[in-house]
């Protein structure tokens, strides 16, 4: 077993090649709903408009609702929680 900076040389052909999977854990949104974030929240600081990871909270649940996607998102303050952030950034 060969070991590149602590990674096993599977591990490396794995991820080069494409084959890892996020396992049991998907995107809240979809892989498509959230590179549209991503590219919404990155137009927005080419604009110098910066959004606070509140706002992300904020717009990921927006989001959510509009699109009536089942989520794990904090009904009650209309947000996305920590951990969801976390794993999207």
């Amino acid at each position: 077993m060969d070991f590149r900076e602590g990674v096993p040389l599977k591990v490396v052909m794995r991820h080069r090649n494409g084959k890892v999977s996020a396992g049991r854990f998907q995107p809240v949104l979809g892989i498509d709903m959230e590179n549209t974030l991503r590219d919404h929240i990155q137009r927005m600081e080419k604009a110098l408009f910066r959004l606070t990871t509140n706002d992300v909270h904020h717009l990921a649940y927006e989001i959510a609702e509009k699109m009536a996607v089942n989520n794990p998102f904090a009904h009650k303050a209309k947000a996305a929680g920590y951990d969801w952030l976390r794993v999207f950034v």
